[in-house]
Parts: C-alpha cells; sequence; structure tokens
C-alpha cells in the first residue's frame, strides 16, 4: 500500500520533469542554429583572445519573439546541461512561473 501511495505521487512529478524536458529540447532545437562558441560573429578582432566567461550562442531571437513578444534572453550554462533555455518576462513576476513560452500551464524545473 505504501508503495502504491508513493508512485501515486511521484508519478506526476515525474511525468511533469519529462514534459519540461521535451519543451526545453524542442525549444533548442526550434530557436538554437547553433552550439555555443561556434559563432563566425564573435567580437573579437583577429588575434585576439576573447574573455573565459564568453560563450556566443546562436539563438534566432527574431523567431522566437515572433513566438513570444515576452522573450528577453536565453539563459546558457555550459557546466549544467538542464539550465539552457529562454528567459521570459511579462511585467510581472508570477506569469511565466506558471506558464511556458506558448502560454501552457507549467511550472520551473530545474
Amino acid at each position: 500500500m505504501l508503495i502504491a501511495a508513493a508512485l501515486y505521487e511521484l508519478i506526476p512529478v515525474l511525468l511533469a520533469y519529462k514534459r519540461a524536458d521535451d519543451t526545453y529540447e524542442a525549444l533548442r532545437e526550434a530557436y538554437m542554429t547553433g552550439q555555443p562558441g561556434t559563432s563566425s560573429d564573435d567580437p573579437a578582432e583577429e588575434g585576439e583572445e576573447l574573455p573565459a566567461w564568453y560563450e556566443a550562442l546562436q539563438v534566432d531571437f527574431e523567431t522566437l519573439k515572433e513566438a513570444n513578444p515576452d522573450v528577453i534572453g536565453w539563459i546558457y550554462f555550459d557546466n549544467i546541461e538542464q539550465i539552457n533555455y529562454p528567459i521570459l518576462y511579462s511585467g510581472d513576476d508570477e506569469t511565466y512561473l506558471h506558464t511556458d513560452l506558448y502560454g501552457n500551464a507549467y511550472e520551473i524545473r530545474l
């Protein structure tokens, strides 16, 4: 009985994580046109070395803003695989805690 109760509570959480992973992966496939650090538009002059923290993301912000004008940036950490998705802000601090880029009910999952 205890195992059934634990599964009853755990399965919706695991499904939410799976939906979040699928959404983030779809966003990366749709709006990232390359891998970090591969841009030919790096601001460094010939022979100039970029700072250690600099990574050039290739994100199609024009298309992304067409999907949702509340997009204000893209967050990416090269050492934390799960953090690689758009940043949205609608003017209040609650909207995108509970909805995704497309307005679907959602929670932030790390």
